[in-house]
Order: structure tokens, then C-alpha cells, then sequence
């Protein structure tokens, strides 16, 4: 099956990017092979409390919870990995939507960690991963705690979004990165992000939009659910999100957070990380 880049020379270039940004946080990193695909993850926090185990959104690394590798530090054994089929260490090879590939691989994750239960994160794309990781192996999973997840409503396609994204994706520079970028948070943007945001644009393969899944799926959730969802997302807008999930999650919590987009665990890691605390006690 074919890798998520376009080349190996920008691979290398994201692993350098990814390699930096690991040295200047000073995160420990470790990387290891599993029978469903490599697994690259960020670890720290205390060995001695209940792991958090945190997935990213589509395009984006472990490095989206560097923060939280502060905050949450005393309180939890902290691992966030890089998702398989998006860009960073792990696996490069896609898996489908709507098959099991995502949540076997996040269990074999856990299994080659020691790790026989875990608080699952998901933002974005990683929420409808935690979704069906949660599905699939229920025994695995102790609460969940959605960021702006998909997998629970269709992403909103907007005109603006669908212009700005066209152009990021024809013309994956700079200007068209930041221009995305700004769609999905209202705080600026930093350098360091931009130039990711431009490396995917160029040297990684785009994915489709993540679906919403069926509502018979998500009635099967049996674990407690917090999400926390930025009031002004303009991909899964707060109050369309909020009203399918509690008619379709059983036992479910939510927290809005005012000033925040898409990018709410970046935007705003400390309130994100007392929702997060308060909800796991």
C-alpha cells in the first residue's frame, strides 16, 4: 500500500521539523514496532497515575499536546502518539474510515506500552478514533474526553473554507498555510506552525474529511464522555455538535470554551486541561 508522502525527501524534511520542535520542548520520544504498523509517541508526566493517552487531529503530530506535558504532568502518565496514516513517526500508511485500522492499532499501541487500561483524548480526527477504539475494545477504554471530535456530526463545508482549502492544497506555501491555519484558530498562529502546516501541504498526501458516525455506533458507548468543544469551530460548529451528542451518547458532558476554533487544544491547553482534570478526578 502506498505511504501518505508524496516523496522521501519530504519525509525527512517533516521528521527534521518534528525532530526540533522535540529537542527545543525537551519531550521524550520513543518509537516502536507493533503487528498493526510502527508507533511513534511523546511520553511523560507520572509513571505512578492512570494514563492519558492523547491522539491528534488530521495533519498534526503528538507535538499538538506538547503543552499538556506541563500542565497534566503530576497528575497522569502522559502519552500522546503520532496517528497512523497522518504525518509524524508512526505508520504512513492510511487506513480506512470506516474499517477497524485505526482502533486495532491504537490497542496494539497500548499492548506494546504495558498499558492494559487507559482515559482516552481525541481531537478532531482522533476523536472518531477513540470513538471506535472504544467500540472495538470497550475493556481497554476508561473515560473519554472528545476535543472538537469528529465522528459524531459531518464536518461543516463552508465557501470560505472550501476556497481557502483549494488553494492550500494547489498551492501549499506560506501565505495559503497561514490563511488555513486562521480558519481553524482565532489566536495567531506561530511561525513554527506555519511551517508545518506548509510542509503537510506539500509533501503529504490529503485525506478525505472523517465521517460521522452511525448514531446505532455511538448509542453503543457505554463509558462516560466529556466534550469540550470551542465555541467558535467553523469545521464542527459547538451547537450542532453538542445536540447530536446528547441525543446519541449515553453518558455524556460537555464543556463549550468561549474564545476558541478548531485548534481549541492548542488555543487554549489551560482551560482545556482543568476540564480535563475536573472530569477524571
Amino acid at each position: 500500500m502506498a505511504t501518505i508522502y508524496k516523496n522521501a525527501d519530504g519525509q525527512q524534511q517533516i521528521m527534521a521539523w518534528i525532530d526540533a520542535q522535540l529537542q527545543q520542548f525537551k519531550l521524550t520520544a520513543k518509537k516502536v514496532s507493533t503487528s498493526e504498523g510502527d508507533v511513534h509517541w511523546i511520553e511523560g508526566g507520572n509513571p505512578d497515575k492512570p494514563v492519558l493517552l492523547m491522539l491528534p487531529g488530521t495533519n498534526f503530530s503528538a507535538l499538538s499536546y506538547q503543552a499538556y506535558f506541563v500542565l497534566l504532568a503530576q497528575d497522569f502518565r502522559l502519552i500522546a502518539l503520532d496517528l497512523i496514516g497522518q504525518p509524524g513517526k508512526s505508520h504512513p500508511i492510511r487506513p480506512k474510515f470506516k474499517d477497524t485500522g485505526a482502533a486495532k492499532w491504537v490497542v496494539a499501541a497500548m499492548d506494546a506500552l504495558k498499558i492494559d487500561k487507559a482515559h482516552l483524548v481525541g481531537h478532531s480526527l482522533g476523536g472518531l478514533i477513540v470513538l471506535q477504539t472504544a467500540l472495538y475494545q470497550p475493556k481497554r477504554v476508561s473515560k473519554l474526553i472528545l476535543l472538537n471530535p469528529a465522528g459524531i456530526i459531518g464536518l461543516s463545508i463552508t465557501p470560505s473554507l472550501m476556497l481557502k482549502s483549494a488553494s492550500f492544497v494547489m498551492r501549499p506555501n506560506t501565505h495559503t498555510s497561514q490563511q488555513l491555519l486562521e480558519l481553524m484558530s482565532i489566536h495567531p498562529i506561530d511561525a513554527a506552525m506555519i511551517e508545518w502546516m506548509r510542509l503537510v501541504g506539500k509533501y503529504v498526501k490529503s485525506s478525505l474529511a472523517p465521517p460521522a458516525l452511525p448514531q446505532t455506533e455511538l448509542q453503543k458507548i457505554s463509558q462516560e464522555v466529556l466534550i469540550i468543544s470551542g465555541e467558535k469551530d467553523v469545521f464542527l460548529p459547538a451547537a450542532k455538535l453538542i445536540e447530536k451528542a446528547k441525543h446519541a451518547l449515553p453518558k455524556v458532558s460537555v464543556k463549550i470554551v468561549p474564545d476558541a476554533g478548531h485548534l481549541l487544544p492548542q488555543e487554549q491547553p489551560e482551560t482545556v486541561a482543568g476540564h480535563m482534570r475536573e472530569f477524571l478526578g
